[in-house]
């Protein structure tokens, strides 16, 4: 089954998503209502969250988005990186005011919403653009020092925008001449990017699965972001570009295990397993090297 995931993530960076659900849980209810550390908030709310319908690519620019007017938040449907926006911003508010307004800084460069300032590509924008906002910091180097390696690859974003299908357009109503055009345009905003370098420093699988491999482990802090680390993929047959970043997820502690906390494309719903077993099953990847790790920082950047 983990020979799904190229498809999988395709589908998630090229587009579509159905609308929305009337009986999805609603988080935001109890926001603020607890004196929990972020840490724990993240736990507590992805557990409210677990079973919630894995899609690709749910989250859009709202009512007024020039090219994608699906919703700005659901809670009725995730994928990967949206899951952990969601449950990150929860983590993080007392209202569902503020919630949405964290939601959006941490999905669009400097909180301005628009399809073309969405941290579309984890390496690239999402970690270095939610660093820089105080939202997280990268322990990954200070969780094992000297056992470290750096992904590089080169994000070419024109080539990723030219490859956009018409199902990444979502606005209700058009007709497909119309759709047709807006892609048009959106593929000519594309052509405004310069392909960049992108480097994310990542513990090998074989250290954590080495002689001190448990130790490592266990400095994983519990609400932490791990990014699952692919140096260098090659995906420009699919969208256009090479990749450092495949997936993400939530590494969290209860009852002294360290589970991962994932919208997961393989078992197609919010889900939470035992981070070594998951990690595990990608030892003999050929392409799957590590992890990134990102400590969340609290209580409000």
């Amino acid at each position: 089954m983990r020979s799904l995931l190229p498809a999988l993530l395709t589908a998630a960076l090229m587009g579509g998503a159905p609308a929305r659900a009337a009986d999805a849980p609603d988080p935001l209810a109890g926001i603020g209502a607890d004196a929990d550390s972020p840490a724990q908030r993240v736990l507590s709310y992805g557990e409210r969250l677990l079973g919630v319908p894995y899609v690709a690519d749910p989250f859009g620019e709202g009512p007024q988005g020039e090219y994608d007017r699906n919703p700005l938040s659901r809670f009725d449907a995730f994928d990967c990186t949206t899951f952990v926006e969601a449950v990150t911003a929860l983590a993080l508010s007392d209202s569902g005011a503020e919630f949405q307004t964290t939601l959006n800084r941490i999905r669009y460069k400097d909180g301005e919403i628009s399809f073309t300032t969405r941290n579309h590509f984890t390496d690239l924008d999402w970690i270095p653009n939610n660093v820089r906002a105080g939202f997280f910091r990268d322990i990954t180097d200070a969780l094992a020092p000297g056992r470290t390696l750096v992904a590089r690859a080169l994000i070419d974003k024109p080539a990723w925008y030219a490859k956009l299908p018409l199902s990444r357009i979502q606005v209700p109503g058009l007709s497909e001449a119309d759709r047709e055009k807006l892609l048009d345009r959106l593929h000519a905003e594309g052509r405004n990017f310069t392909p960049q370098e992108a480097t994310v420093p990542y513990i090998p699988l074989t250290a954590l699965f080495g002689p001190d491999g448990d130790a490592l482990f266990e400095r994983i802090p519990s609400g932490s972001v791990v990014n699952i680390v692919r140096p260098d993929w090659d995906l420009v047959a699919q969208i256009g570009t090479h990749l450092n970043i495949s997936h993400q997820g939530f590494a969290v502690r209860q009852n002294g295990v360290l589970y991962f906390l994932e919208a997961s494309e393989i078992y197609g719903k919010v889900s939470m397993v035992p981070l070594d077993d998951y990690l595990r099953a990608y030892l003999d990847s050929p392409t799957i090297k590590g992890i990134n790790v990102l400590a969340l920082v609290g209580p409000h950047p």
